[in-house]
């Protein structure tokens, strides 16, 4: 009995060891609260075990009632822990271990019967390693290959201690160790329990490596996507097969005057501005554009389109909502709008380089006629699209009031070649 329990208190201390680094990792960022949970479930388990451990030598009550309540409260922690990774609240049903063991020791027949007392804890401890089989299942972090090895290894878990209470209740030892099948499910138990380990923490590490390549390829302060994150988009856009002719479009936004909301209100105000417009510009532009932040007060959206009126008409949707939409954490009101410079050249032939180029050509365009409009680039030329919006400056007849505020955009990129693509041609 002693080599059992200097073994067990053995795994004790490997669990409060797993434990305190655990708990090390939360200390460099306590947003991380998964950390500190899972920590809190194995402590849970290194106090379970070692009050097991010291049966002979403290009442049944700390080492078997005490002892299996803590060890099923750990499940509780660790699936919070899973699931706040998962960036998804902790579950009422997290308790249900602890919950079925207090309810049957609860029962004197159950409590005072060693066969009984097993069947029950092998039970609760099986709910338990099943819930935790279903939140990696569920789980959306890491691979799906690893989480499905993840929760298959806590299925075996959950089969192995049914049946140590399967032979419990059918052998009637007086101790747990006693059983026959006890060296057998013991190194089950210690093997797929590190094994369960070493997938996590494979998970983890996966999952780091992920939001480290996201942080790289997105902007710190909008959480749009940078250059470099537009190039890998342009690239994914090329390779996307159709079946119909289409364009690659590019659209190059700059905020109006951005350095007079800077010197007028302040950078944090700016900030605000360039904060509130990418997530304007991004939901409007969500499931049929890639949105980017390119530069200090430059966007940029790219899309694969059928024609560049799409994009077009994207463009001035977004500049209309901007130019009525009042921008939050300004001291004075002050009117914020946009310019658009709009590229677009056949799939197969689309260059990132010189769709950014022809946009350029197309926004500065935009700028110098007054700001606030959206210019396409076609035929070598860049040809300010009329808005009705802008009556004063517009070169063609202007729209009527109570039209559609798009059939202008259409009107215009239509005279720019009929049924035309709109790709450009050098």
């Amino acid at each position: 009995m002693l080599d059992v329990k200097t073994g067990m208190l053995l795994l004790a201390t490997e669990a409060m060891t797993v434990a305190a680094l655990l708990v090390v990792v939360w200390l460099q960022d306590r947003s991380q609260r998964h950390y500190a949970n899972w920590a809190a479930g194995f402590a849970m388990r290194a106090l379970a075990v070692a009050l097991m451990a010291m049966r002979d030598t403290i009442p049944d009550a700390l080492s078997i009632t005490l002892g299996n309540a803590v060890s099923l409260a750990g499940f509780a922690f660790w699936i919070a822990g899973l699931r706040q990774f998962d960036k998804r609240t902790a579950p009422w049903w997290m308790i249900l271990p602890l919950s079925i063991w207090l309810v049957a020791v609860s029962f004197p027949v159950i409590a005072d019967t060693m066969p009984y007392r097993a069947v029950a804890y092998g039970i609760a401890t099986a709910t338990g390693y099943t819930l935790l089989a279903g939140v990696a299942l569920s789980c959306r972090f890491g691979s799906q290959r690893y989480r499905r090895l993840f929760a298959g290894t806590w299925a075996v878990l959950a089969l192995n201690i049914l049946m140590v209470a399967g032979y419990a209740f059918v052998e009637r030892p007086a101790y747990a160790l006693s059983l026959s099948v006890a060296p057998v499910a013991g190194i089950i138990a210690m093997v797929g329990f590190f094994s369960a380990i070493l997938i996590g923490a494979k998970l983890v590490m996966e999952d780091s490596q992920q939001r480290l390549e996201l942080l790289v390829r997105s902007d710190p302060l909008t959480g749009m996507l940078n250059r470099r994150g537009l190039a890998e988009a342009f690239v994914d856009l090329k390779r996307t097969n159709s079946l119909e002719p289409s364009v690659i479009a590019l659209l190059q936004f700059d905020l109006d005057h951005f350095k007079r909301i800077n010197d007028t209100h302040g950078h944090q105000a700016g900030d605000s501005v360039l904060v509130g417009f990418a997530r304007l510009a991004g939901h409007m532009a969500a499931g049929s554009a890639v949105f980017c932040r390119t530069g200090g007060e430059e966007f940029t959206a790219i899309l694969k389109t059928g024609s560049i009126r799409d994009a077009a008409n994207l463009a001035e949707t977004i500049r209309r909502a901007l130019a009525e939409r009042p921008m939050r954490g300004l001291i004075v009101p002050m009117p914020v709008t946009v310019s658009v410079g709009v590229a677009a050249m056949p799939a197969d032939e689309a260059d990132l380089d010189r769709l950014m180029n022809h946009a350029d050509r197309a926004l500065y365009t935009a700028k110098q006629d007054g700001r606030n409009r959206t210019a396409l680039f076609h035929d070598e030329a860049a040809i300010v699209v009329p808005a009705n919006d802008h009556p004063a400056r517009e070169p063609f007849p202007a729209v009527d009031d109570h039209a559609d505020r798009q059939v202008a955009v259409l009107r215009r990129v239509a005279e720019l070649g009929g049924g035309h693509t709109g790709a450009n041609t050098p």
